[in-house]
């Protein structure tokens, strides 16, 4: 089991690292790579794949997957539903236009800010999602009445009508919906600002 740490390399191909099959973290970030097959790596649970020109990456079929991080690349898709462990998810800065996610991860953050999001299915998240960063997109609705832990909710710069926030008193620390369409915002009548 082992770390593989080869960032800030300039590296634009790593043909063979699928047969490294026991890599528990990957850090390729700050490269040149254009695709990565990671789809033999079963045991691994982080990815650091951010800052390359990644327009296709093949995951592990692993339900170990805890965090990728692979903003700033130019993904268009990402089919996540098969990952119910993930806990940190940074996709910010690529083209993507539909996040699919499985419906019972356990997210502690999700940053998808800087794509072309049109849907953002937060329904079956459960509680434990704390930071949400999903501006700069074209998302027309979101529901996080289902996520009472937010604490940081950054949604400026959509299209946005309606926000609906069921957040506990005292969990809210940051709210941007700003630069959206917004006619309703409804929020918790106990909500704490300071």
């Amino acid at each position: 089991n082992s770390v593989i740490f080869i960032a800030d390399k300039n590296i634009s191909d790593l043909t063979g690292i699928e047969n490294f099959i026991r890599i528990l973290q990957l850090d390729v970030r700050n490269n040149n790579l254009s695709e990565l097959d990671l789809s033999n790596l079963y045991e691994v649970y982080y990815i650091y794949a951010d800052n390359n020109q990644l327009v296709n990456i093949n995951l592990p079929n692993s339900d170990r997957l805890a965090r990728i991080d692979i903003a700033n690349n130019n993904l268009t898709e990402l089919d996540l539903t098969s990952y119910p462990n993930l806990s940190g998810l940074k996709v910010s800065y690529n083209e993507l236009t539909s996040l699919d996610l499985h419906p019972d991860a356990t997210f502690n953050y999700l940053e998808c800010d800087n794509n072309r999001l049109t849907n953002l299915d937060l329904s079956g998240m459960s509680g434990t999602l704390f930071g949400l960063n999903c501006s700069n997109n074209q998302l027309t609705e979101l529901d996080l009445s289902m996520l009472p832990n937010l604490g940081l909710i950054l949604c400026a710069n959509n299209q946005l009508t309606q926000l609906n926030l069921h957040v506990e008193p005292r969990s809210l620390y940051m709210l941007d919906c700003s630069n959206n369409q917004l006619s309703t915002l409804t929020v918790p009548s106990n909500l704490y600002f300071s």
